[in-house]
């Protein structure tokens, strides 16, 4: 798997999209939580908004081209808007991307919300 990791990070930080952590071993769980730093999206949109909604649909794409099936990206928080633990995301299957959706509406922290998933 570190191959493949070195692989992904490089091709999306040569692509000038930020670096990226990306917590492979959720994958048994049946999802993967990414996390972005140095977004050049970060800045864009207005106060209080989600700045890298963008990257949602690229990382979906992304990731999705090297799995069999398709997968949802769920952005779970925003470092521009004082989250903690940064920009984060959630990838998953469309059912269990549902439930990251409700409790990101609820206002649950990524962490929680990985722990929540795994459990």
């Amino acid at each position: 798997m570190s191959e493949l990791d070195a692989l992904i990070r490089d091709l999306w930080d040569g692509c000038g999209l930020g670096e990226l952590e990306i917590e492979w071993a959720r994958g048994a769980s049946g999802f993967i939580p990414v996390r972005l730093k140095g977004s050049p999206m970060q800045d864009i949109g207005p106060s209080g908004h989600v700045g890298d909604d963008m990257f949602t649909g690229i990382l979906e794409g992304f990731f999705s081209h090297f799995c069999d099936g398709e997968l949802r990206c769920v952005q779970t928080g925003d470092a521009r808007l004082g989250d903690r633990e940064g920009t984060t995301f959630v990838l998953a299957p469309f059912d269990l991307a549902k439930r990251v959706e409700g409790m990101v509406a609820e206002r649950t922290r990524h962490g929680e919300i990985v722990a929540a998933l795994a459990a």
